[in-house]
Order: structure tokens, then C-alpha cells, then sequence
């Protein structure tokens, strides 16, 4: 019978940041901090993501590894095998930023009321080493080798901790697979050497120790292209972050981990108009949508962020029955994206211009508000901005659907068609919004997506 314990490393990346939310102050999601005031993923945070990732094809093991629901069994309780330490989150000399977001109404295009919100998130490139203990006695070796590589396998895809992945962060991979150290503990000197290494454990500097398991690339269960983007000759673009001393708007850019700067596109900003002309596209077909026309049209009033979270149900009753049967809620939309009753299968990735900022990308555009009676400039409505003018800048757009359906893939194509013709414009209104595949960087589905959509981007040019 087996008779060891397991120490295992997992080293992560977070290309575009996190938010490792400790709830709100007013509507701003503050991050965890320690007593050190170092950004932190709590362990039963890092615990639960593991363990809703692992239930999904080892539902039968998942009370052996990460204990018992004692709500379920109270009568029999198995205690969890695993114990994850708050795992420290290195962001260089970065400092923590402030995201600003609002919910859109899809059929006007303006902001809800009471939609604005904010966020803190740590900046791209962020790193961090997950600690975990796994006590494998009693169980045969060749299961606990398998739960170890399970674990690895796991972020084949990337998983997403922190919240707010629905922004465009969050996404976490572990390009370096994990490292194993297996200690006997009937052996006086295996068991030194694991108090040793807890004893000598430091945050800032983790050493990568034991036996490495790489991460297998063989998911057939998802669905991800990567685009890249870039702004047509003659056209501009603006992405606004905010109101500064000298511009109304300004185009985003981030501060990543290593001190660098890029232009910005936020995941959501993606995921925004694309629900939008996806609902469209489904509406179009006969299938039935909560956020229909008909609600817009004859209960303006229930238009909220809230009540299109919950799908227009207001009976506490019928949501807790939707709560255990979302499929229940039949709406293809809500299925993709996502509601409050159970997240959606498709990620947006926040978009980073693949070179660095420069003044040259930018340009200044001069407005001043017109009086509709008399054709006349307003009275002090003279401002400024700034917008992206330069065609050489581009900006991957990644793209992750988990158990894709044909009708989803078709609408998804539609819409990329859609936003290269100029049919959907990003970002703000005092821009042309203008953005056009110029290439198909990598597609999992070549043949039944990448080649069509090569081949009518290719007839567009």
C-alpha cells in the first residue's frame, strides 16, 4: 500500500492579469490582499477551481480527493486529501489598476442604468506558484500518479480563477507543467526532508524541485481561433479609459508585469457586440430569446442588468428551480454567454497590441456639439480626444468555446464576418470603430472554420 505524501508545484501564467475579488466597496470589486498587503489567491479559492475542473470527467473520484459535501452526506463525511496554500501572485513593479465597466443594452446600444462598475485587477503577465499537499497513504500509487497527472492535464485549456472572467481576465496556464516531490513518511529522512521544505518555503523565490509532468495538448471537447486584428487604412479607433486634463477619451493601454506598455481591447468589449449580433442571429431564426424585442418594447422597465442576469424571472421559486436545471431556461444565448444561474462556455481574451505603444499610433481629432434647430456649435461644447490611427498596429483576438454546438460555430463564423466588413463597429462613437481580420493566426477546426473564413477574408481584399 502506498505510504507517501506528495508536495506539487504548479507555476502560472496569467497572460491578461486577474482579479482575485474580496467583494465590493460601493460598485467597485476591490482584490485580496495579506497581512503584507501582497495580492493573494486564497487556497479554498485555488481549491474550488480545481475541483469543479476535475468533477467533470471524474465525478466518481472527486469525494476521495476533495472530501465530502457534508450537506449532501452528513452521516458520512470523507475528509479532502489535498490542502492548497494562499498562493502569493507576483505583478513585477506593476501596481494594482482600476478597471471600468458598464452592461449595455443590446437593443439601444446605451448603457443600462446603474450598469457602471469597477474593478481592481492585477496587470498582464502576472505570475504565480501554486503549493499544493496531496496525502496519497492508503491509496494504491499508480491512482495517486494519476490524480497528479489528471491535475496537469487540467490546464490544458487554461482555468480561470479570481472572477470577473467574463471581462477578459483571469485565464490561467501552466506552460511549465507541474513539479512533483514524493516523500515516504515511514522514512525518518523523507519525512525531514518534507519539513524542510515547508520550513525553508519562500513566497518571492520558489524553486521548481522533483519530477515534471508536461501538459498533454489533446482536447477535442472546445473550440478556440485566434485572430488578428488591425485598423483599415483611412479608419481610426478608440476604446476609451476615461476622461484625462487634456482629452475627453484617450485609447486604453495597459502597464504589463515586465514594465511594458500596449494598446488594449478588453474581452468584454469583444464579448459585448458579439452576444449582441449572436442574439440577433438567433432571433433571426425563429429560436426564442428572454432579451427579446418584445420585453424592450412593452417593459422597457425591466430592462436591467439584474433582470437580464436572471433571465426576466422574477419568482424566487421558478429561479431556485433554474438554479439546478439551467437548460431549463431554453435560450441558446443565455447557454453560451452565461447567466446568474450558471456560467457561460465562451471566453473573449483581453486584446494586447502586439507592439509596444508609440506616439505615432495616435492622432488628435478636434468636435464640438451642434444645436439640431439652428445648425450652429453649442455654447462651450468644444473637445478633444485621441484615437488609433496607425494601420500597423495589431491586436490578437483569442477566442474559447467549452463543448461547442454546430449552431454556435456558424454563428460564431457569421459574426467574425460581420465585424471584418465593418457591419460592427468597436468602441466609442466619436470613432469610426473600424477593425479587419488580417490574418487567421491558429484555429483547432481548421479545415471546417479556418479555411472558410481564410478564404472570404482573401475575397475581400
Amino acid at each position: 500500500m502506498n505510504k507517501n505524501y506528495y508536495r506539487i508545484f504548479i507555476p502560472l501564467v496569467f497572460k491578461a492579469g486577474l482579479s482575485p475579488g474580496n467583494g465590493s466597496k460601493s460598485n467597485n470589486v476591490v482584490i485580496s490582499l495579506n497581512g503584507n498587503n501582497d495580492a493573494v489567491l486564497r487556497g479554498s479559492s485555488i481549491a474550488g477551481v480545481l475541483r469543479s475542473a476535475f468533477i467533470k470527467n471524474n465525478s466518481e473520484y472527486v469525494e476521495r480527493w476533495f472530501g465530502t459535501d457534508n450537506r449532501d452526506k452528513k452521516d458520512q463525511f470523507e475528509v479532502s486529501r489535498i490542502k492548497i496554500a494562499d498562493t502569493i501572485l507576483d505583478h513585477g513593479k506593476t501596481e494594482i489598476s482600476q478597471r471600468t465597466h458598464n452592461a449595455i443594452n443590446r437593443h439601444t446600444g446605451a448603457a443600462i442604468k446603474g450598469g457602471l462598475f469597477s474593478i481592481e485587477a492585477l496587470p498582464p503577465g502576472t505570475k504565480a506558484t501554486i503549493i499544493a499537499e496531496i496525502d496519497g497513504r492508503g491509496i494504491p500509487k499508480e491512482e495517486c500518479d494519476t490524480f497528479i497527472v489528471t491535475i496537469a492535464n487540467l490546464f490544458e485549456t487554461g482555468l480561470f480563477f479570481g472572477g470577473n472572467r467574463n471581462r477578459g481576465i483571469g485565464k490561467a496556464t501552466a506552460p511549465k507543467g507541474i513539479f512533483v516531490e514524493e516523500y515516504d513518511l515511514e522514512k525518518p529522512d523523507e519525512y525531514a526532508a518534507l519539513l524542510d521544505s515547508r520550513y525553508l518555503y519562500d513566497s518571492k523565490e520558489i524553486k521548481l524541485t522533483g519530477r515534471n509532468i508536461t501538459v498533454k495538448k489533446n482536447n477535442t471537447e472546445h473550440f478556440e481561433i485566434k485572430l488578428i486584428l488591425g485598423i483599415p487604412r483611412g479608419e481610426d479607433l478608440l476604446i476609451g479609459d476615461g476622461q484625462t486634463l487634456d482629452y475627453v477619451l484617450e485609447p486604453q493601454k495597459t502597464l504589463t508585469a515586465d514594465g511594458k506598455k500596449y494598446w488594449r481591447i478588453p474581452g468584454s468589449t469583444f464579448r459585448g457586440i458579439f452576444k449582441a449580433w449572436m442574439s440577433r442571429l438567433a432571433a433571426r431564426e425563429g429560436r426564442q430569446l428572454r432579451d427579446d424585442a418584445e420585453k424592450f418594447y412593452n417593459e422597457t422597465n425591466l430592462i436591467t442588468g439584474e433582470n437580464i442576469g436572471w433571465g426576466f424571472v422574477v419568482n424566487e421559486t421558478e429561479r431556485d428551480d433554474f438554479k439546478k436545471t439551467p437548460d431549463k431556461l431554453n435560450d441558446p444565448i443565455m447557454s453560451l454567454f452565461g447567466s446568474l444561474y450558471r456560467r457561460g462556455r465562451i471566453h473573449f481574451a483581453d486584446s494586447f497590441s502586439i507592439s509596444e505603444t508609440n506616439n505615432t499610433d495616435s492622432a488628435e481629432r478636434m468636435h464640438v456639439s451642434i444645436d439640431r434647430f439652428t445648425g450652429g456649435a453649442n455654447e462651450g461644447s468644444l473637445f478633444k480626444n485621441k484615437v488609433l490611427v496607425n494601420s500597423h498596429i495589431e491586436f490578437p483576438l483569442f477566442i474559447q468555446i467549452n463543448s461547442p454546438k454546430e449552431h454556435e460555430i456558424q454563428w460564431l463564423v457569421k459574426t467574425i464576418k460581420a465585424l471584418h466588413l465593418g457591419i460592427l463597429s468597436i468602441g466609442s462613437s466619436k470613432s469610426s470603430g473600424r477593425l479587419a481580420v488580417t490574418r487567421i493566426e491558429s484555429c483547432n477546426d481548421q479545415e471546417k472554420v479556418g479555411n472558410l473564413l481564410f478564404d472570404f477574408i482573401e475575397e475581400q481584399k
